[in-house]
């Protein structure tokens, strides 16, 4: 009987433990996909597209403009999948437009700062 009860208990436990498992893949994937978003994209690259290129960029920040890494996906399950991928995208646009909005600001600040030296100059004179 003792071991009757015994292998009903881990008979129990071993079949609940995909469901605990299968609770933690929002987080994971969530974890996973800040992690990649915050490696793979060049906020540099971002930062000069915003300040060369101001209207054009926000663009390219567009979420159709992502790329999301396959290898990392592959083989996962469904849920995994789609919380990796909705949350990779609003990181990357997020960090995509942050940066656009640096570039564009500071070259904003730059071009208001010479107007202002050259109508001084002029000015003077």
């Amino acid at each position: 009987m003792k071991t009757l009860t015994y292998i009903l208990i881990l008979t129990l436990l071993i079949s609940l433990f995909p469901y605990q498992t299968n609770a933690d893949i929002p987080a994971i994937a969530i974890n996973d996909a800040r992690l990649d978003s915050d490696r793979n994209v060049n906020p540099d690259k971002w930062f000069w597209m915003g300040a060369c290129i101001p209207g054009i960029g926000v663009y390219y920040a567009n979420p159709l403009f992502i790329e999301i890494p396959l290898d990392r996906i592959l083989g996962k399950p469904p849920e995994y999948v789609f919380f990796y991928m909705q949350e990779y995208n609003r990181n990357v646009q997020a960090i995509r437009l942050r940066e656009m909005t640096k570039g564009t600001l500071t070259t904003f600040g730059v071009f208001t700062s010479l107007g202002c030296l050259i109508s001084l100059r002029n000015s003077t004179r």
